[in-house]
């Protein structure tokens, strides 16, 4: 993958992290059983997303977002 693209993906990974979070706050209003399938369903998204981003990572260890500049 060329480094401007994995620039970019990092990028649009990073802003996954308030609508995944406004999803997950919103399932709290669900009831158990629905709640829990929810959860399941944005858990395997953002694990999809944590995949992508080690991939990236592992090509380009600088721009690893958990690695401390």
């Amino acid at each position: 993958m060329r480094r401007d693209i994995a620039e970019q993906m990092l990028a649009h990974l990073r802003e996954l992290g308030t609508p995944f979070n406004g999803l997950s706050a919103l399932s709290d209003q669900l009831e158990s059983d629905e709640r829990t399938r929810v959860r399941r369903s944005i858990g395997q998204i953002m694990a999809t997303a944590a995949a992508l981003q080690l991939q990236i990572a592992q090509q380009y260890p600088d721009l690893d977002p958990d690695k401390a500049p």
